[in-house]
């Protein structure tokens, strides 16, 4: 005898509310969605493409080959459409189909792409200023080597300016996070800040490398000349502080209450130091906690707009609150 639940259908229910569920479950990642019918798969692959996160070859070469399938089934345009989030933590060699990825999903809002491009390669065709993917991204929030960019484009000027090279890049950015990863990166066009009027969140991240740290506290402090009136906050992050010797003068040379910089810099440090620093007792956490908040990695480690936002949020709350404390006294 057929029972009611081995008589259930999908099909009994209100297309408007089948759909719902799927999509529903699409949300968390299930592709398996994807699988269940050709008309599922038409409601659910939306959601599922929305963040791509690559960091690995294997998820690499999967995307492009399925972008440039003659044989798609997905509309035209649908990357572009679709895709808001996308994190690069792999390349390896296949910078080429990075490239072919980055033109495609051209809708992007949030592009963390963290991969380094040696410098030593002769491939300035794949830096901002030479290859047109770059051309065509508007993010809203954007973290990238500073050194993808080819010396003539280190700049935010995105509005034709006195013949200067362009950053279209940069039009509606909200959120920067530039690795200054190279002690052949040794200025940028700090002036030019000052015309990001929709800029709220600056971070410069460091190397674990001492050369590297000077060379990004130095820009640090020529960017703090020309913050816009729109941000909020200005994060400098030391990974991997523990294995400096002077680790706590670096926090607070760098520090908007300590460094006699501007009160909305924070600096970030490494959980491992942040927590090290907290087991000492009290002595340990009355300036570590008034100087810096940590940051548990960066890349793929850190991948996903909810750890984003709340990395951000850490630096607010102290920034904030070091106001808030300025004023009273």
């Amino acid at each position: 005898m057929e029972t009611d639940c081995n008589t259930f259908r999908f099909q009994d229910f209100p297309s408007d509310l089948t759909r719902s569920i799927f999509e529903a479950s699409a949300e968390d990642l299930n592709w398996g969605c994807a699988l269940v019918s050709k008309m599922v798969k038409s409601w659910v692959e939306p959601i599922l493409y929305r963040q791509i996160i690559l960091d690995k070859p294997t998820t690499v070469s999967l995307l492009h080959r399925t972008i440039v399938s003659s044989v798609s089934s997905k509309p035209p345009h649908f990357f572009a459409s679709h895709v808001k989030s996308l994190g690069v933590f792999f390349s390896n060699d296949s910078w080429e189909e990075l490239m072919e990825i980055l033109a495609t999903c051209s809708g992007i809002s949030r592009l963390e792409f963290t991969m380094y491009l040696d410098e030593d390669l002769n491939r300035d065709d794949l830096r901002v200023g030479r290859h047109r993917a770059w051309e065509h991204l508007r993010p809203t929030s954007l973290h990238i080597p500073g050194t993808l960019f080819l010396p003539t484009h280190r700049h935010f000027h995105f509005l034709p300016w006195e013949g200067k090279t362009l950053n279209p890049i940069f039009t509606r950015i909200t959120h920067f996070e530039i690795d200054w990863n190279s002690i052949r990166l040794t200025t940028w066009s700090w002036e030019s800040l000052s015309l990001l009027s929709t800029l709220t969140h600056l971070c410069i991240s460091s190397l674990a490398n001492p050369e590297v740290v000077d060379l990004a506290s130095s820009n640090l402090r020529s960017a703090v000349l020309y913050f816009p009136t729109s941000l909020v906050v200005c994060i400098f992050f030391i990974p991997n502080t523990h294995w400096f010797v002077r680790a706590r003068q670096l926090v607070e040379e760098n520090s908007g209450r300590r460094g006699n910089l501007d009160g909305r810099v924070v600096v970030a440090v490494d959980r491992d130091y942040y927590f090290a620093e907290l087991a000492k007792g009290v002595e340990g956490r009355r300036w570590i906690e008034k100087e810096a908040i940590w940051r548990s990695g960066s890349g793929a480690e850190e991948a996903g707009k909810d750890n984003e936002e709340a990395f951000w949020e850490q630096a607010e709350a102290l920034a904030v609150e070091r106001a808030r404390g300025d004023h009273q006294q």
